[in-house]
Parts: C-alpha cells; structure tokens; sequence
C-alpha cells in the first residue's frame, strides 16, 4: 500500500452525522459484534463517565476514550472494513482497527455516553450514521472518502472544519487541488476486489466521486480543491489546537483527499500529541509529540483541523 491509513482499500471519510432516526431497531443480524465486544463496550463507557456539559467537557470526554486501556494496543489492520461487498455489515467490534475506524469507535462512544440512551444498541446506531450513507450498511453507502464525512458532518451541526480559524492568517494556508476531482477509487478499481468483480459498485463509487467534486471551492486556474495548513507552517499553528480536534493529513496523491486521521490531545501546558491507529506501530497508540509526526509522516502536504461539536 502506499499511504498510512485509507478506507475500502484506498477511500476514506469522517463525518460526525447524528444516528439515523430509524436506525434504533437495527437488527441483530446487520450488526457484527461478539458478546466480549459488548462487555468492553460497557467497560470503556463506565470509565468515561459523560452527561451533558460545556463544550469543553465533551472535548474532555473524547480524549478519554481516545485514551482508554481498552482501546490502547489495539491491532491495525489495513482495510478492515473489507470483506464481503455484497453483504456488508456493521462491523462494531473493538478487536482492530485503522485510522478511521479507530475514530469513528471513539466519536461513537463519545456520542453515546452522552445520550440518554447509553446502551450497544445506541453505540451501533451512532457508529452507523458516522460510517454510512443514511446509516444503513451496504459498499454504496459507505463514506469512502474523507470529504463525504466532513460535509455530513458539518450539516448535521456536529462537526466543524476550523482549518482556517487554527491557521490564523492567509500565509499560513495553501489549497489543495484535484484538477480531475476525487477519482482515486475509480481510477484503481481495477485493483481493489470489490470494485473489479461489480460494475454496480464501480458506478456506485463514480457517481460519490462526482457527487462530492461538485461540492468543492475553485483554485484561480478553475480546478477543484480545499483549503489546508502545509506542512512547513504547522509548527507555527500547533497552540491553536485543542484537545479532541481531529487532525486530518492532506494527501499528495493525485485524486485522493486524505491518508490518515488521528485525535489530538491536550494535558495541561504540554505540547499536543495524537492518539491513532498507526499503521507504523501496528496497534492503536499515542504519538505524544504531534509536531514531529507531522514532519515525518511521508506522503503528506499538510493539516485539515476538524473540531467536534
């Protein structure tokens, strides 16, 4: 592979979409999750207290997830969501993760301690709305890419891009183009199993793509692309972040958007860290200086900065 952490073998997304309105009587059968799943579900949520609060404490609340021995040493696993395409399940087990996933997991706990319906069904409602398309599993619901899930979950209230807002000035942001779009998935089908046996599914993941290239801001030469922090400037914008802001790496890839997403932590006056499903490490860990993972984490232009509400 040739980037740290991408969904459906190369596709991402994240979004913080709230749970579907109908999606409290998902059945058994769509949801893949044991009965330890279940225990350490009720685990991590007993040590994470919740309730409702400032926004400070649902920042709090995440990083305490994000933090938690239950998820800590987790497994990484490329793809996990991968098996097959054409009886795609919720898969809302804590046994491995990749970046995404791990934090999906994490805003998905976050969500449901903080409901008034703290149970598995909850959590798996809340994963649902957060990984698919009306929360409903199935390979063309699927948020492939990491733009699907920003936009959703900006809609929905729930997420905020503060990308420009932690910059703090023009010269400290570029903006990245895609003069063909977002056409990763499509122009690898032929590499990735799910897409090479399905024309369905092929034009399943055109149709997202084209969707999702129509929703972006236009460079001067009239090309599609987004707004981010460089590499070389993020030194300079690490204090404006703050604890439970996911940080996304921009990709140099041509078509792609981004390669890996963590959560940033923050404890007292100490330099942020990040808390992630590290393909490097091979299990969830806690990178405790961000700065220097962003300087060494190849493949990668810069930060996308996205501020849970």
């Amino acid at each position: 592979m040739i980037r740290a952490c991408l969904r459906a073998g190369f596709g991402l997304a994240l979004t913080l979409a709230a749970a579907a309105p109908s999606a409290h009587a998902r059945a058994d059968e769509q949801v893949q999750a044991s009965a330890q799943d279940r225990a350490v579900f009720a685990d991590i949520l007993t040590r994470a207290g919740g309730g409702e609060g400032p926004a400070a404490d649902y920042a709090g609340l995440i990083q305490r997830i994000a933090r938690d021995p239950a998820l800590q040493g987790r497994g990484y696993r490329h793809a996990p969501l991968d098996g097959d395409p054409a009886l795609e399940r919720l898969q809302a087990g804590f046994d491995r993760f990749d970046c995404v996933t791990f934090v999906e997991t994490v805003l998905a706990l976050a969500r449901t301690a903080q409901s008034d319906r703290a149970d598995f069904a909850r959590y798996a409602d809340a994963l649902a709305a957060l990984r698919y398309r009306e929360g409903r599993p199935a390979y063309c619901a699927r948020r492939h890419y990491f733009t699907d899930w920003l936009r959703a979950g900006i809609a929905a209230g729930e997420l905020e891009d503060v990308t420009v807002q932690v910059a703090g000035a023009p010269d400290d942001l570029a903006f990245a183009e895609l003069p063909n779009g977002l056409d990763y998935l499509s122009a690898h089908a032929a590499s990735l199993p799910a897409l090479a046996s399905s024309a369905e599914r092929r034009a399943c993941v055109r149709a997202q793509e084209a969707e999702l290239d129509a929703g972006f801001a236009r460079s001067p030469a009239g090309f599609a692309g987004f707004a981010y922090i460089p590499r070389s400037h993020v030194p300079d914008v690490l204090e404006r972040l703050r604890g439970g802001d996911l940080v996304a790496f921009v990709a140099e890839q041509p078509g792609l958007d981004v390669i890996h997403v963590g959560i940033v932590l923050r404890e007292g006056g100490a330099a942020p860290g990040l808390a992630h499903a590290s393909s490097r490490n091979g299990e969830v860990s806690i990178t405790p200086d961000l700065r220097a993972y962003a300087r060494q984490l190849p493949r990668q232009r810069g930060l996308i900065v996205l501020r849970p509400r």
